[in-house]
């Protein structure tokens, strides 16, 4: 993307790291009832439905807005997973940036640091609940789920939004993630920050190879 708006490290990293282990943050909770009187889903439904794709392999166009930016900070790349624990974000465009959550590490290697780095989970509790999170929404683990969020369903199992409000040890760092799907297929999600930062990842197919 043409962005050169100057985000300092720190910045970059937490907005990059909340947003690539809430990409389809899931939890276990609320019904709503539908308008012609059949019967609700359920976030278990929708859980359930997830959980069945052991493997996905999509693209994400991010676009993240913030009062230190003069304009929305745009993001291109690779999103991978493989149940139970691999989660994989590759970011190709405006700058390389890779990142893995596998089992109880994080690597994370960009340009501006070509040495992969390493960090353990249990080091860090608030990255720790947040890569928990999505890795159980795919993996089915309600337990895991609840223990970090509050959720409630809007819709239909063919268009469905999950709202997930954060319990105590998120609620430093965020307000709400908002979750859009369609059956087992998450299209968007949308992270809102304790500091008002804004992120939306759209997941997209993968272009074939020119």
């Amino acid at each position: 993307m043409k962005s050169k708006t100057f985000v300092s490290a720190r910045h970059r990293c937490n907005g990059a790291l909340l947003a690539v282990t809430l990409a389809c943050v899931l939890a276990s909770g609320k019904v709503m009832a539908t308008e012609d009187g059949t019967r609700a889903i359920t976030v278990n439904d929708i859980l359930g439905a997830l959980s069945t794709v052991p493997e996905r392999r999509d693209c994400f166009v991010e676009s993240r807005q913030s009062a230190l930016l003069k304009e929305p900070l745009k993001s291109e790349g690779t999103l991978e997973f493989r149940s139970p624990s691999y989660l994989e974000k590759r970011t190709l465009t405006p700058e390389l940036e890779y990142f893995v959550a596998d089992k109880e590490s994080v690597t994370i290697k960009n340009t501006k640091f070509p040495k992969a780095r390493q960090l353990k989970l249990t080091s860090y509790p608030p990255l720790e609940a947040l890569i928990i999170a999505f890795r159980a929404t795919l993996a089915g683990d309600v337990a895991a789920m609840e223990k970090y969020f509050e959720a409630s369903i809007q819709g239909t199992a063919a268009q469905w939004k999950l709202v997930l409000l954060p319990k105590a040890k998120l609620k430093k760092l965020l307000v709400r993630v908002e979750v859009a799907g369609t059956g087992a297929t998450v299209r968007e999600f949308t992270v809102h920050e304790s500091g008002g930062d804004i992120s939306t990842t759209e997941i997209v197919s993968c272009r074939p190879p020119a």
